[in-house]
């Protein structure tokens, strides 16, 4: 679930789409532009507020299963246990 205003890493969308889109928006009366780069997200957001927001649009139990233990996984950094 993207937001309609959302340009990266999405399928069939550049650059130059959005700069299109702000343009247009400029045009409109807006004059501000947010880019965001969440580093570390998964790391920072409310684990629970996302698995219940995962809860409402995905119906498969093993996908939510794997999500959350994605979610409280740790990382190995190189170093073999």
């Amino acid at each position: 679930m993207f937001s309609d205003n959302s340009y990266g890493f999405r399928p069939d969308r550049r650059a130059q789409d959005a700069v299109r889109k702000w343009s247009n928006n400029y045009n409109q009366g807006y004059h501000y532009v947010v880019s965001l780069d969440l580093k570390a997200y998964f790391d920072n957001v409310n684990h629970d507020l996302l698995m219940k927001f995962l809860e409402q649009h995905v119906y498969d139990e093993w996908i939510l299963h794997l999500v959350q233990k994605f979610l409280i996984s740790g990382v190995m950094n190189g170093q073999i246990l």
